[in-house]
């Protein structure tokens, strides 16, 4: 598969690509905007904003308590509760093997 360079999808950006750059080129050498330079502090910041007087009246809590204070009124299935145990149902095997069998028949008889 050999390219054929002569086409015009092969050229034409050829030919544009270098008018661009020229144009970029003189636009930001130009008629860009100058950026004005901001006098910035140096050194290091030597204040911190103050606490406000709702967070200072707060009393400690730690993460339990409040994920427990976020979530009281879940439906008691969350990862601070213990899941219930399931209810293990022992069926005959009779009935799973008609199961079995029906599974095996559906499976057979589906499109």
């Amino acid at each position: 598969m050999s390219i054929n360079f002569k086409q015009p999808k092969y050229i034409l950006p050829l030919i544009f690509l270098p008018f661009f750059f020229l144009f970029f080129f003189v636009y930001h050498s130009g008629f860009a905007k100058k950026k004005t330079e901001t006098n910035q502090q140096t050194g290091i910041n030597g204040t911190v904003g103050e606490v406000s007087p709702e967070i200072k009246k707060k009393v400690l809590a730690d993460k339990l308590d409040a994920y427990r204070n976020t979530f009281k009124e879940g439906d008691g299935l969350t990862a601070v509760n213990a899941l219930p145990a399931r209810k293990r149902v022992i069926l005959p095997t009779i009935i799973l093997i008609r199961t079995r069998k029906k599974r095996c028949l559906i499976r057979l008889t589906w499109p």
